[in-house]
Formats: C-alpha cells, sequence, structure tokens
C-alpha cells in the first residue's frame, strides 16, 4: 500500500507482474473518504502489508492531507 502523496512508479514496476501481489496507491483530497480507501484495500487474508510511507501528505507539509494521528491509525 502506497500511501506518499506521488505515485509510487518504482513499486510497481517492481512488483506489478509478480502475481502474488496486490499494488494501491492511495490519493485523495478528503482526509475521510482517504482513511476509508485504506480499510477497503486492505485484504483479511494478507501475509505481509507493506507500506510506502512518504509523508509529504502531512497536515504540516505541502499534501496537508493526513495527521499525526491518521499516519499512526494507518
Amino acid at each position: 500500500m502506497d500511501i506518499d502523496l506521488h505515485f509510487g512508479d518504482g513499486t510497481v514496476n517492481i512488483l506489478e507482474n509478480t502475481g502474488y501481489v496486490t499494488i494501491g496507491n492511495l490519493s485523495g483530497a478528503y482526509q475521510k473518504r482517504y482513511l476509508r480507501k485504506v480499510e477497503e484495500i486492505l485484504p483479511d487474508d494478507a501475509d505481509i502489508i507493506g507500506i510506502s510511507a512518504g509523508f509529504d501528505n502531512h497536515e504540516a507539509d505541502w499534501g496537508g492531507l493526513l495527521s499525526t494521528n491518521n499516519y499512526r491509525e494507518i
């Protein structure tokens, strides 16, 4: 799951054709919708969940969307 503000094209290039990885690149302009997308994208049967976590989506950075508590929750 990529929660960085920028599209994770490197992650996609490496993992998209493996057949055993599901990649979720999230985007959004509204905090509640964004957090709902996080919940929707997480599978119930995942063995491992990897997060590409850039913090430029933080409310104190230029993305201005997520609070520190939102990052903890994710």
